[in-house]
């Protein structure tokens, strides 16, 4: 189940919507920062690779190391929690964000941009089919037969499931959990029945903000924000760099990575991204402050 899908009827009303990714990889950072990028497949990656790659990757990483030395996997995920905390990589984090999400508001707030009667249409169209949208699923108590839900019930129901996943306590019993997460699971499937209007929603309104921001970037007025928004990208990028280069000093880092190093290889044909220099900023914006989001 997309979780883009299950926040996109409400992307346009969000703050934090799931169109920061784009804010940050297309405008705060810009060519330079997308170029920066790059990518490792089949090979083992350096020791900077890994701490430079954003949350989720770094995390799938760490998941397949600990199959090899979960000690070592320890190590490596407490360091990437100490770049985090650094004081210098926190404030440069904070600058970032607040600069950050200054270009994100300044792109959502355009009304001038093209074909917009068209674009706004088909969200407004989209929307209509998702919220109106009605489909027959079991009965969530458990009695025979089905009944008919929307989207927001849909999406009530699994957020209530979620929590309560979320909210077992750690000696719950075991049948609580199992029921738990099997009615979580029939939530999910219930909402997943409606990701083909949720996806058509979040590309029209993918679209009207692409429009907005090709008009935000033409701007010269503009110019002055974009700029600054960028400075404050590469100084997040640099900083936490900084802090990076000095784990290859230390002993216990070192002889961690090299107990796990090898399991870390990606298969032939995988790549997992990887952000080097100022690009390495893209995750921490998109995920950190502009709630960017992953599929599930």
């Amino acid at each position: 189940m997309s979780v883009n899908a299950i926040n996109a009827a409400d992307a346009q009303q969000q703050k934090k919507s799931s169109m920061g990714p784009a804010v940050a990889a297309g405008t705060v950072l810009g060519a330079a920062g997308v170029g920066a990028g790059y990518k490792w497949g089949g090979k083992t990656p350096s020791l900077e690779e890994v701490f430079a790659q954003d949350a989720d990757t770094f995390e799938a990483s760490m998941k397949k190391a600990e199959e090899k030395d979960s000690a070592s996997a320890k190590t490596l995920r407490d360091e990437m929690k100490a770049i985090g905390e650094d004081a210098d990589v926190k404030a440069k984090q904070t600058a970032a964000e607040t600069k950050a999400q200054e270009v994100k508001d300044a792109i959502e707030g355009r009304t001038d941009y093209e074909n917009k009667a068209t674009l706004d249409q088909a969200v407004t169209d989209k929307k209509t089919a998702l919220n109106e949208k009605e489909v027959e699923v079991p009965k969530a108590d458990g009695t025979e037969g089905t009944k008919k839900i929307k989207y927001a019930e849909a999406k009530s129901e699994f957020e209530a499931a979620e929590n309560g996943v979320k909210n077992l306590a750690a000696d719950a019993a075991e049948d609580a959990k199992t029921a738990a997460k099997n009615k979580l699971e029939a939530a999910k499937a219930n909402l997943a029945q409606f990701d083909a209007e949720a996806n058509a929603l979040k590309e029209a309104e993918n679209a009207v903000f692409d429009a907005k921001k090709v008009k935000f970037e033409a701007d010269e007025a503009t110019k002055t924000l974009r700029e600054a928004a960028t400075k404050a990208s590469d100084e997040l990028a640099n900083a936490r760099k900084g802090v990076i280069d000095k784990l290859k000093d230390k002993n216990t880092v070192t002889e961690a990575f090299g107990k796990i190093k090898k399991s870390l290889t990606e298969g032939k044909g995988k790549a997992a991204a990887i952000y080097g220099g100022i690009a390495l900023a893209v995750g921490l914006l998109a995920g950190a402050m502009l709630g960017g989001k992953k599929e599930a």
